[in-house]
């Protein structure tokens, strides 16, 4: 009876182990590159200024609405 108890005992001991997983630090996945390196990066336009308002009179006002 002592030996089926012994036996039982370590069957759930080594099942318990074997269970176990090591931590790990990084994630499961890889994030692939923002800006893959083998592409040349496209550069922005200059900024340019945008022609000042002009003033509406008040018959062009209320053409307008």
């Amino acid at each position: 009876m002592k030996r089926i108890l012994w036996g039982m005992a370590l069957v759930l001991v080594a099942s318990a182990f074997a269970q176990q997983q090591p931590p790990t630090n990084s994630p499961p996945y890889i994030t692939p590159p923002t800006f893959p390196q083998g592409r040349a990066q496209q550069q922005m336009p200059p900024d340019t200024k945008a022609p000042p308002p002009q003033g509406l009179s008040a018959s062009e006002v209320e053409q307008q609405i």
